[in-house]
This record gives structure tokens, sequence and C-alpha cells, in this order.
């Protein structure tokens, strides 16, 4: 493999990043031991690799990943203490952005060092960043990780500024779309000259925006604002703030008739228990997991983990005052929602199941990775992890939801889990919440079987590609749709300019493998029609 020696990283680099970000690990015992070849694997694209010895950055990136995932979800969710998740969740997707994690690249100095063949753009900076956080959590650990990161959040980026910031008109444009009827934007996007260009045309053709960029999502959001220029919301680069009060009336209306309209129970649910220190301790001594007698922990934030908003204390709730003896025995309504720290556990699997997996397949790639994380948070998994620990029992909803079979919604009852987990995390540290989820899952799901059921459709279609000498798999990203937090990739397989199948998932990766499980389908059949 040629190498340029000059920019190859180096134990200099590795010192004054420490000294600048992590003075207090210059003097601990882990800085004799330093792994150079992980920082250097971190360093290395795909372009450059050879041969199956060598590696290439995507592994570490998988991992790194997980960590920066949790270590920015945990400093969020100390650092505002006041804010709701909604707030928690837009901050978090500004700084995990491409564009974000590009800019910390070069503010560190990585991008010096980067190791590739093909021209370096934002989505390489973003994936060496998010690589060299897997090899320093590697080397040092998550705490010293965890100062890092947070060290240079604090240094590079003015949060108080992405706050106040609200640049996303994708957002502002969907709204436009539901007040008009229209139903979601269509993004049509194609690449050109290595520029992405995104076309908005309304339901009747009639083109509103077009957006060109280096990135596909800036070309989206410059296509978006265009489109919010053509329909009048955006008016000399201000928004209509008449318009924007407008469509905040008609949301709010629609709400409250929403509400009218539904005959309610009595909020208080007899059916709800309130989770006890006993109730934790045994659950945990279950999963092999016990915590000494005399320790102490706050029970009251593990009852709110478990409190549903529709279980909360309001203005005028809806109360039978013949049966007002019968609510003085129920579980009296919360003050607090479990939606903070949802968004916290929700972190905090992420990181131990891609710790776990990222260990335990040393020579999977980060395709195969990616995939079985994906099976093992998804909602599904977690509501059956929450019914099989009982802790879907201990969750608070109102009376209403209950009789409306809320115990068996897959969302409110896996976001159950999710906040126990987070509980646990705030509690009692990373590392029992690691030997409890992975107990957990060792006992109620056998990942070993879920993994041999994993195949690699893209190697596959490698594979086909060069028996036919039809060079690399070209995927192209068709569309994107959905707000930030929840988006949907429409991924393309193309050979020689056609398109051979699709794929849609909320993950780029995930799409490319169902892109190129339809093509493997779609080529099968054809072989066997040439046979006939």
């Amino acid at each position: 493999m040629e190498r340029n020696i000059k920019n190859i990283i180096n134990y200099q680099f590795i010192d004054y990043i420490i000294k600048s970000y992590v003075p207090k690990l210059n003097s601990t015992e882990k800085m004799n031991h330093i792994n150079i070849n992980l920082f250097r694997e971190a360093m290395t694209h795909v372009s450059m690799i050879t041969n199956e010895e060598n590696l290439s950055y995507e592994r570490l990136e998988y991992l790194g990943d997980a960590v920066f995932h949790m270590i920015i979800t945990e400093y969020l969710y100390k650092r505002y203490d006041d804010e709701r998740e909604g707030f928690l969740t837009k901050l978090r997707i500004r700084i995990e952005r491409g564009e974000s994690m590009a800019e910390l690249t070069k503010n560190i100095g990585l991008d010096y060092f980067v190791q590739t063949k093909v021209n370096i753009n934002e989505h390489i900076l973003e994936d060496i960043f998010e690589s060299f956080v897997g090899a320093f959590f590697l080397n040092f650990g998550i705490i010293h990780t965890k100062q890092f990161i947070i060290n240079i959040i604090e240094t590079y980026k003015d949060l108080s500024e992405m706050i106040a910031h609200d640049d996303n008109y994708k957002d502002l444009l969907l709204r436009y779309f539901h007040q008009m009827k229209w139903g979601h934007p269509i993004y049509n996007n194609r690449q050109n000259n290595g520029k992405y260009i995104s076309i908005i045309r309304n339901p009747f053709h009639k083109l509103l925006g077009i957006g060109k960029s280096s990135t596909m999502t800036k070309a989206e959001q410059i296509a978006s604002q265009n489109a919010l220029v053509t329909v009048g919301v955006i008016i000399d680069d201000e928004i209509d703030q008449n318009w924007l009060d407008k469509i905040e009336k008609i949301e709010k209306e629609a709400k409250e008739k929403d509400k009218s309209d539904k005959k309610t129970l009595p909020i208080q649910n007899p059916y709800n228990k309130l989770m006890k220190k006993i109730d934790i301790r045994n659950l945990l001594i279950s999963y092999n997991i016990s915590i000494p007698k005399d320790s102490t922990f706050n029970i009251k934030i593990f009852q709110e983990a478990m409190t549903h908003r529709s279980y909360l204390v309001r203005k005028k709730a809806n109360v039978d005052l013949q049966n007002i003896k019968e609510i003085k025995k129920v579980v009296p309504l919360q003050k607090m929602p479990n939606d903070r720290l949802r968004f916290l556990g929700d972190s905090v699997i992420h990181f131990i199941i891609g710790d776990y997996l990222y260990h335990k397949y040393l020579k999977q790639d980060e395709g195969f990775l990616t995939r079985l994380r994906c099976k093992l948070e998804k909602r599904d998994s977690l509501f059956d992890l929450a019914i099989k620990t009982k802790i879907d029992s201990y969750i608070l909803i109102s009376q209403n939801i209950e009789v409306l079979h809320g115990r068996t919604n897959i969302n409110m009852i896996s976001g159950g889990f999710e906040s126990f987990i987070g509980c646990l995390y705030l509690e009692f540290g990373l590392q029992l919440t690691r030997n409890f989820l992975l107990e957990v899952f060792r006992k109620e799901l056998n990942i070993q079987t879920i993994a041999e059921n994993e195949t690699n459709y893209k190697d596959i279609i490698l594979q086909i590609y060069n028996k036919n000498q039809w060079g690399r798999p070209d995927y192209r990203i068709l569309r994107e749709s959905g707000p930030d937090h929840n988006k949907i990739f429409n991924v393309g397989l193309f050979l020689k300019g056609k398109i051979l199948g699709e794929g849609s998932a909320h993950s780029k990766k995930e799409a490319e493998q169902i892109a190129s499980k339809n093509t493997i389908t779609i080529l099968n059949v054809k072989q066997n029609n040439e046979k006939i």
C-alpha cells in the first residue's frame, strides 16, 4: 500500500491532542501503551485497501459513531436539565450533522492525516472524525474519551447559536405542504460534475425550487429554501411571521379539536403499579446483577422513567367525583414524563450493543455490524425485552390509554425499556448497565442465531459485478424524506447508468443492503427466464 510518509498520523500528534484537550490523561499509565496502529487504521480510507489484510476506517467509524452519540446525548441531557426531549434531539441533530462533524475534523487537524486515493469530501471528513473517536476510545477508555469530546465541543461549537439559528427549511416546507394538503414534498436528487442537485415540485408538477451543493443534505435545504420563496413564505430573505403565526394557530386548533372529539375516562388508572426499590433489586437479581444492600439510589427517577405523558398532573384532570375514594387508592398522577430518560437510554443501548458487537465479531465488516445492531435495538426487539423483563407492567399510563390497549403499543413500551436503561446508567454507572443489558440479551434473545441469519447482500452484489467484469457497484441516493431525526433514504443500484434495484430504510447502508437484495432477486428472475 502506497502511503504519504509525511502525513501518516504519529505519536507527536496524539500527544498534541491529549495535551490540548485531555491534559489529565498525560500523567496516566495509558500514555505508555498507545496503539498507534489503531489511529492509523482510523485514518485509512477504503480506496487504500489492496488486500484482505489491510484495514480501512469503516469498523472504527461504526464504533466511534456509537461512542460520540452516547457522550453527546448525556452531555446535553445534563447541561440542559430543564429542557424537553424535543429540544435535546434537535440540538443533538445539529451537532451530529455531517458538515458539523467535518468541521471538527478540520478544527483538530485530522484532515492532514487522511490516507486516500480519492478526493477528500465532507462525507470522508465526517467518517474520519468518528473513526478517530473510536480509536481514541479503544486506547483510553470512556472517561477520557468523554472529556476529549466535551472539550472540543465546548471549544469549537457555539451551542447558543445552534439553538437560536434554525435553518431547517425542509421542516418548514413540510408544514406548508401539510397546510395545503399536498402530502410530503418529493425531492428528486441527482449528481452532476461532483455536485448534488435537488429539485422540488408540487403535486401538480410545478417547479418550486432547485438547490445545488457539495452535499445532498445541503442541496435539499437550499432547494427547500428556494421553494419557500416561490410560495411566499420567505419574503426578502425573512420568514413571513404572519404566515408562521397562521400555521401555528391552525395546528393548535386541529389538536384542540382532536382532543374535544374524544370522550375520555378519568386519567387515574387502577391497573397502574408504582415501581419500588425491591422491584428494581429483584429485577437485577433475576439477570445475575446484584447491588449491595446498603446502596442507595433515587427511586423517584425510576418512577419518572416509567411515566408516560398521559399520566401527568394537569390543570383540569378528568376526575369522576363519585369514585374519589377509589381514585385515592390508585397511583397518584406524576409530574415528569419519561421522554428525557428515554432520550438518554436510547443512546446508552446504542453504545453498549455497538461496543459489544465490535469486539465479538472481529472479522466482520462495518455493514454486518450495523445491520445486526439495527436488529437488536429496533423497537420490536426492545418491546419484547420490556415484556420479558416485566418492565412493561410498571409503566404508568392513563385509563384511556389502558382501555385502548396501550400496553401493547410498541413505541410506548419500548420507550419504557429505554428510559429504564437510562436510569440504570445514571444511578449505577456504565459497567452495571452494560452487564444487565447484555445478560438480558443473552437470556431473552439469541444473538448468535440472529447473526447467522444475517446475509451481506452487498458482498454478493460485489461478487456478481466482479464475475461479470461490471466494475464497482454504483449506489446512488435517489431521494430522502422525513425529518432529520427520522429520515428515510431511497437508494438505487446502477449498472452503466441504468437502475437495477431500489431500497428504502432509515440508514443509507441499510437501504443499500435492501437495494442489493432486490437486485439479486431481479437478476435471478432474469437468469431463470433466460434458461427457460
